[in-house]
């Protein structure tokens, strides 16, 4: 596990990362569409292995690409630095998360032909955000926990470290620590937190949303390096045993016809979790061997839908109707933001971007450069 403390560089991003988004919005549309097909959706198999992990996927993938805001803060200096490090963080990720849940939530509002008064509207969202995109808010908060736990603790750490060496056990044991403390502090809070404005989400879905932040961004760089062969397996073994028993309506999503040594209530309470984290890391993998296979437009194409993510989520409800199933959602979504993408204004309201979207250069290994703009938002699931 590299420590948030490392030394700070230029940073290089793997392709896998764009790419794993642009699987994770093509698994919400799926999802999308397999809800229109069938009243029963929740019995279908295609849709309860995609629902078993691809949110928490998204919310991974967040906190891989917050890594490198993270480090910055960790970084920045003496405390006054840091603490304005922390907070252009929470103003940059209300620009690129709050700003378009606004935004889409008015519009949302308008399409209903006022069916509601707004304010009325409004109220529902901020106590129910699944009445709009809840996934935005749900990371602006992880965000906002991130940047002020990095702020607090990142020093503590590093002097707890430099001083105490022998115990701490060098920078991968200090990050390992503040992973520890951030999951706990993590478990503490969400008892006490409401269940509005998108908490609810952060807290609950799948064992937390803010988990798989936070895990993506402890794990994301090691595991798409892993050469172990049995390590990268057994998501797959895993995912691949559990989730035929997988159910969203059912008690710990856990189905009647599971094995009994699964229904023990010590090992039920975990099902969930389990399959949506092997879920995530197969489907991580899985994305690092394509982008290790000659195919250059598959990958420029996954890529793009991963920039595009925001832009999918918000419109392609819009499109299911439309045939063929998923493919043209996928391309009329992505061609609305290849659009709205180049217009400043449009681009700010709808998409959090105050500058143009990065046109990324592919190089040998699948590697590409990313600038910062490339990764502020974070989000879009």
């Amino acid at each position: 596990m590299p420590p948030i403390s490392a030394p700070s560089q230029p940073q290089a991003r793997d392709a896998v990362l764009d790419m794993a988004k642009g699987l994770a919005i093509l698994l919400v549309v799926i999802g999308h569409t397999l809800q229109g097909m069938s009243h029963q959706f929740d019995d279908l198999t295609a849709f309860r292995v995609i629902y078993a992990f691809h949110m928490p996927l998204f919310a991974f993938l967040a906190g891989a690409a917050a890594t490198h805001w993270l480090r910055r803060i960790d970084q920045a200096g003496p405390l006054r630095a840091r603490v304005g490090e922390s907070w252009g963080r929470v103003k940059r990720s209300s620009l690129h998360l709050l700003l378009p849940f606004a935004v889409w939530t008015l519009i949302g509002w308008a399409m209903t032909r006022a069916a509601t008064p707004l304010p009325e509207y409004l109220l529902r969202v901020l106590r129910q955000p699944d009445v709009s995109l809840w996934f935005l808010p749900a990371m602006f908060w992880c965000a906002v926990f991130a940047s002020a736990f990095v702020l607090v603790s990142g020093a503590a750490v590093r002097w707890l470290a430099a001083r105490f060496p022998a115990r701490m056990g060098g920078r991968g044991a200090a990050a390992l620590v503040q992973l520890v403390v951030f999951l706990l502090l993590w478990h503490l809070l969400k008892r006490k937190l409401t269940p509005a404005f998108g908490l609810v989400f952060a807290n609950e879905f799948h064992g937390g949303l803010f988990l798989f932040f936070a895990l993506g961004a402890a794990s994301f760089g090691p595991f798409t390096q892993l050469r172990s062969r049995a390590l990268r397996v057994l998501p797959y073994l895993l995912f691949a045993a559990l989730v035929p028993y997988w159910h969203r309506t059912l008690p710990h999503s856990l189905m009647p016809d599971a094995p009994a040594w699964l229904q023990h209530p010590a090992l039920a309470s975990k099902y969930a979790l389990v399959v949506a984290v092997s879920g995530t890391l197969a489907a991580v993998d899985l994305v690092r061997v394509l982008a290790q296979l000659p195919l250059r437009w598959v990958h420029a194409a996954a890529a793009y839908a991963g920039q595009a993510s925001l832009a999918v989520y918000a419109v392609h409800f819009h499109f299911l109707g439309i045939a063929p199933a998923v493919v043209a959602p996928m391309v009329l979504s992505v061609a609305f933001y290849a659009l709205v993408s180049r217009i400043p204004v449009i681009r700010l309201l709808l998409l959090g971007m105050s500058t143009p979207p990065p046109v990324p250069d592919r190089v040998p290994g699948g590697q590409q450069q990313v600038q910062d703009r490339a990764a502020q938002g974070s989000g879009g699931g």
